[in-house]
């Protein structure tokens, strides 16, 4: 006759199985795709929303290497990044988060938000990815930066066709009427001298916002001349040692992959001329592999390590 199971038992089995269907149920009905991989990169956990955003069964990935949702140029990183955690400790991603591209079963990319955490069972490591699919998010600060830089654009214009025009007209207007005060020896003579030359200020200071505003000669100079231009003007205008070096040849880009890449230069400099307390200022355009690298840095104070509410908008505008 077969043992019957001890009732605590039964009743601890039992207690196991509805904890194990909650959870479950849980995980499946969460909004966010949620992956799990153990320390050697296999998928052990795939919820019904990371099934809705790769395109994968779980069947189809559960104990694959979970590079396998990853470009290729990145899977072929991402085994190593973990190794060095794991015998290093330290976090390039762990317990940080960061945005980064996935990859469809397709074969189609999408941009990511990205946590990732760490959790030790039974003498185990494993690591919990939290997915949100960002694509909406992207397509709205992409169209947020096409509405500025269009007015940028008109307002740098603006500037340089109305205004600057103007200023010119009352330039030229003013030298006219100092030299004729002068020939004549008014006593108001040195009055329009002094317009005269406020005038010829004002039109040289409203070029350099109008092409601050719109550099219109990126396109036809280039990203290399640009920058250089960057770091003179800078170097001129405030008295800080500014160079621009790079000869690396850069990949066709759009006219607006290479604004965004001035934009950011140009923020950047901006910033470190302003809060860093800086003598000397480098700006770096250089190739690592297929990768572009524009690089900004000085011999200033640094970045503080907390950014204080509401603070650093040039920061959230260049990310």
């Amino acid at each position: 006759m077969a043992e019957r199971e001890a009732p605590d038992q039964s009743a601890a089995n039992g207690e196991s199985l509805e904890s194990e269907a909650r959870l479950r149920a849980i995980l499946d009905t969460t909004v966010d795709a949620i992956i799990t991989i153990n320390e050697s990169g296999a998928i052990q956990e795939f919820n019904r929303a990371a099934e809705r955003m790769f395109g994968y069964r779980p069947e189809e990935v559960t104990g694959q290497n979970v590079s396998m949702l990853m470009p290729p140029e990145y899977a072929s990183q991402h085994d190593g990044y973990m190794q060095d955690y794991i015998h290093t400790g330290k976090a390039k991603i762990i317990g940080i988060g960061r945005e980064a591209e996935a990859q469809r079963k397709d074969g189609s990319r999408f941009p990511i938000d990205l946590a990732v955490s760490e959790v030790i069972l039974g003498g185990s490591r494993f690591f919990t990815g939290i997915i949100r699919d960002i694509t909406d998010q992207r397509r709205a600060e992409e169209g947020l930066v096409a509405v500025s830089e269009g007015e940028r654009r008109q307002i740098g214009q603006d500037l340089h066709d109305v205004l600057g025009q103007q200023l010119t007209g009352i330039s030229l207007l003013s030298q006219a009427l100092a030299f004729d005060l002068q020939e004549s020896d008014s006593k108001f003579s040195k009055e329009a001298a002094d317009i005269s030359g406020l005038a010829g200020a004002a039109v040289v200071e409203t070029k350099r916002l109008a092409h601050g505003l719109y550099p219109t000669g990126i396109e036809t100079v280039g990203l290399h001349a640009a920058l250089r231009e960057i770091a003179e003007t800078q170097q001129r205008l405030f008295n800080v040692s500014c160079s621009f070096a790079g000869g690396a040849d850069v990949p066709e880009l759009d006219d607006g992959g290479t604004m965004q890449l001035y934009r950011i230069a140009q923020e950047a400099v901006n910033n470190a001329v302003k809060h860093a307390d800086c003598e000397q200022i480098t700006v770096r355009l250089d190739r690592d592999g297929q990768d572009l690298v524009l690089l900004v840095e000085d011999d200033g104070v640094g970045m503080p390590q907390a950014i204080p509410e509401g603070g650093a908008m040039g920061v959230h505008i260049m990310k």
